[in-house]
């Protein structure tokens, strides 16, 4: 294979789509707006790390795993229990939902009493 000058490229892989830019002259304007929106993804990348990202600060939040001596195994047990009581409070609504549409139901025991009132 062959450059533009016609020289033959030995031990390179030519390659059509280069991704960097090897020739040309990039306008300050151009240059400036790219510093200038990089420094603008930098600080919202920055913000995402805290807990706020807007400068907002919600007063009502609270962190547990902020307070002295906390214990990451105590937090694992307080999850489990919360899980396993909001899965018992789904069954027990399941269960209420369930009573609430059999109790809605009319059975007919007895066809010639229904009949008659008819």
């Amino acid at each position: 294979m062959k450059d533009k000058l016609g020289r033959e490229i030995v031990g390179q892989k030519f390659d059509q789509k280069s991704v960097t830019q090897k020739l040309g002259y990039i306008p300050l304007t151009r240059r400036m707006d790219e510093i200038n929106e990089a420094g603008i993804r930098l600080l919202m990348r920055r913000a995402e790390q805290y807990d706020f990202p807007d400068g907002k600060i919600d007063e009502s939040f609270y962190d547990p795993l902020r307070k002295l001596n906390v214990d990451l195994a105590d937090i694992t047990q307080l999850d489990l229990r919360i899980k396993a009581r909001m899965k018992e409070k789904a069954d027990m609504l399941a269960q209420q939902k369930e009573a609430e549409k059999t109790k809605d139901v009319v059975t007919d025991d007895n066809p010639a009493d229904s009949a008659a009132a008819s």
